[in-house]
């Protein structure tokens, strides 16, 4: 496993602890229960044992969670007071949780970390969790989503690159009707929401 995959799991479990109550089985454990969205369950089990081994008295008990259940899920544990103690959350959800009084103002916290500065993360990123000026959530990963698409076909509706703006993908979607013999039911854009975090 890569060590820089293992140390920023250790920064940010170790970061969240701070701020999470976390559960004690004993007077010399702490048992923290992490929420992973995803495959990210997958990758964040595998590092756990190396995390307990340099972290004697911290436990880590990792649930996997589907994103297209997370916001459910983690809605419906706060409403029953059974939230884990750390997880990963859409960035797009901070308001909503925010909003609710479920998450946590972070800004004392990371004050007073050595590791979490807003100059380590891109600054588009860092500020999805920025509300009122307050911090709400620290990145752990940026991932890109790509469009694929047939540049015959965007030609021949008068599109030499892809729409820029949702009304330029509008108009190229009522010109590819327009333009190309289609099916009835036939649609000319796919985008999966299932199981993503938007």
């Amino acid at each position: 496993m890569k060590t820089s995959k293992l140390i920023s799991l250790i920064i940010f479990i170790l970061f969240l602890a701070l701020f999470y109550a976390c559960s004690r089985n004993s007077d010399k454990e702490t048992t923290i229960k992490f929420w992973a969205m995803g495959s990210e369950a997958e990758y964040v089990t595998k590092l756990v044992p190396e995390f307990e081994k340099r972290n004697p008295g911290i436990k880590v008990k990792v649930q996997a969670v589907p994103w297209n259940a997370a916001q459910e899920k983690l809605i419906t544990a706060f409403a029953s007071d059974n939230t884990p103690d750390a997880c990963q959350l859409g960035n797009t959800w901070v308001p909503q949780f925010n909003y609710l009084n479920a998450i946590t103002n972070l800004d004392e916290y990371i004050t007073g970390s050595s590791v979490v500065k807003k100059e380590n993360y891109f600054e588009g990123i860092w500020d999805t969790n920025v509300l009122d000026s307050l911090v709400y959530g620290v990145p752990w990963y940026v991932d890109t989503r790509l469009m694929f698409y047939r540049t015959d076909i965007f030609e021949r509706a008068g599109y030499k690159e892809p729409p820029k703006s949702w009304d330029e993908l509008y108009d190229l979607c009522k010109k590819l009707r327009r333009h190309i013999k289609a099916k009835k039911n036939m649609q000319f854009i796919f985008l999966p929401m299932n199981g993503l975090h938007l």
